[in-house]
């Protein structure tokens, strides 16, 4: 047992209660099936994304032990492919360190997210490249060194880290084109690739060019589809252009230029991040982008995902993303800030003798209850923003606040939200 948790980038957590549901869930993942069994289990109230106590779920188990059909029911049944673990880590990592290309191909499809980091700052890229490693090192130590009392053992020809590697960076070509030129990179045939995960040590994805994905890419061109995989790089969305992720536009990096006689407003909006002031196509926009390469992408990945979903007139409105060339970092354009966070308002303003301390149409009670209207329909959308500060509380205009930085919201438990009944005597308070 040990060395086969050896070759794992992570330790397996346990389950307090193996007879459980989310017991018996994790061993049916761990064991591949019988996928009977599985289904069967799944059909029954339990928990999908149950979680051990390292906070990793069956599909994570089943990924990263390389189930193909295991993951594939997982999924079906709505696993989430980019659920967190307790070290960051997600199914997808998992994934790609199995070094099955079928694996992380589903995981992908069902919008398994390439540029999540665990709390290591490791990419699934990361994981599959030291997978590759560790896999070459037990190819040596099985060609060059046979026991005498024991038959000579094969490499594994399931695993194929260089094959997941080669996948990776076909998705990254695919969504580069998409949003360099609105084309379809060459794609990847889903039998052909099964076929070399089994039967070749280091399967070639070049060769499995010029024919569509998956059914779903078969049966209707991408147009066509209202909704499909970007393969690791979020959703593609068949509006027009074509690269549009979740409805909001692909911005390419170099339509963003600085304003013209206006003064720069570029203030920090969180450790990590800042916020500044540039034209798209004209129009002013305020971007907020990280600091510095070096710090964490998965702030705006995070805020980036709540705001596809979460819209009212109270929420910051996000209007474009603009991925960087090599697809690592990211950078979201909002609607106009044009005084700055709250935070600016209530500190820097005071340092700076040119700014007056107040502005006219900043009252402290309209700003309140509209930031208070903000928070209320998160808590009706069970949600909770989770790192409310003056620094997300952006001041659009006089008289007019917004709330923004959802990168730290959280789900909340939605029969707490639950009004209470009254009686049909009682009159209301």
């Amino acid at each position: 047992m040990h060395s086969q948790a050896s070759r794992f980038p992570v330790e397996l957590g346990s389950v307090r209660d193996p007879d459980a549901q989310v017991g018996r869930l994790h061993r049916l993942a761990m064991a591949g099936g019988p996928c009977w069994g599985l289904a069967r289990l799944l059909r029954r109230v339990v928990q999908v994304d149950g979680e051990n106590s390292a906070g990793q779920t069956a599909l994570f188990l089943s990924a990263l032990l390389g189930h193909t059909s295991a993951v594939r029911l997982l999924l079906a049944f709505g696993a989430n492919p980019n659920h967190r673990c307790l070290d960051g880590s997600t199914p997808t990592h998992a994934g790609a360190s199995s070094g099955r290309g079928l694996v992380l191909w589903h995981l992908l499809q069902a919008g398994g997210d390439l540029r999540l980091r665990d709390q290591q700052g490791r990419t699934p890229r990361d994981w599959a490249e030291q997978g590759d490693t560790k896999q070459r090192w037990e190819v040596s130590c099985v060609q060059g060194r046979v026991e005498p009392s024991r038959p000579a053992r094969a490499p594994r020809l399931t695993l194929c880290p260089t094959q997941v590697l080669e996948l990776m960076q076909w998705c990254r070509t695919h969504m580069s084109a998409l949003v360099q030129s609105g084309e379809l990179a060459p794609s990847v045939s889903l039998s052909q690739l099964q076929a070399s995960s089994g039967h070749s040590l280091c399967g070639s994805l070049p060769s499995l060019r010029l024919v569509q994905a998956d059914r779903a890419l078969r049966q209707g061109q991408i147009r066509s589809s209202p909704k499909t995989p970007a393969l690791g790089f979020g959703q593609l969305s068949s509006l027009q252009p074509p690269a549009l992720i979740s409805g909001i536009p692909v911005v390419d990096p170099k339509e963003l230029v600085p304003t013209q006689g206006e003064p720069d407003r570029t203030y920090d909006s969180s450790s990590h991040t800042i916020m500044t002031n540039l034209l798209w196509k004209g129009h002013p926009v305020t971007v907020r982008q990280l600091k510095s390469p070096e710090s964490s992408p998965d702030v705006l990945l995070a805020d980036l995902q709540h705001c596809s979903i979460l819209h009212h007139p109270g929420l910051l409105l996000l209007m474009a993303l603009s991925p960087s060339e090599d697809l690592s970092r990211l950078s979201l354009l909002f609607e106009p800030v044009w005084l700055g966070s709250l935070y600016i308002l209530l500190h820097s303003a005071r340092l700076d003798e040119k700014c007056p301390p107040s502005l006219p149409g900043l009252l402290p009670g309209p700003l309140l209850l509209q930031v208070l209207e903000a928070l209320l329909f998160l808590q009706s959308r069970c949600w909770a923003h989770g790192g409310l500060s003056s620094h997300a509380v952006q001041l659009v205009r006089p008289g007019l606040a917004k709330v923004s930085h959802l990168e730290h919201g959280r789900p909340l438990h939605q029969p707490r939200l639950q009004p209470r009944t009254q009686h049909p005597t009682s009159a209301p308070h």
